[in-house]
């Protein structure tokens, strides 16, 4: 299976751009293997901060769940314009879904869909 590309336009004319992906049953395999106690989470979720990202949340009565988003900070950033954003049934999950389509679906470049390897079978 080929992996999608996402374009990204961060030109500062522009509105944010949104990013969100969903997952194939084996990269949401791979994700629940990455976080086998809650920990994991809070370890990535400082390693994103560090690296000069915001986070929020906040339940979305549109989709009636949990909502992560993801905003990187300053406008050098590589990621710069855009928004990635992921749901969840718990804050835990929303959370966790958005830390891993940032470090491993994305590999940090949130226009990076060649990297998808865990769902290249």
């Amino acid at each position: 299976m080929s992996a999608k590309k996402t374009q990204l336009s961060s030109s500062p004319e522009t509105k944010p751009r949104w990013i969100s992906v969903d997952l194939t049953p084996k990269q949401k395999a791979d994700m629940i293997s990455r976080f086998p106690e809650p920990g994991e989470v809070f370890s990535w979720l400082h390693r994103l901060i560090e690296s000069g990202y915001k986070v929020t949340q906040s339940w979305s009565s549109y989709d009636k769940c949990h909502a992560c988003y993801i905003f990187p900070v300053g406008d050098d950033h590589a990621n710069a314009g855009h928004i990635l954003s992921n749901r969840g049934s718990t804050p835990y999950n929303a959370l966790r879904g958005a830390l891993y389509r940032h470090f491993v679906v994305f590999e940090e470049n949130w226009g990076n869909r060649e990297a998808q390897g865990v769902d290249e079978d």
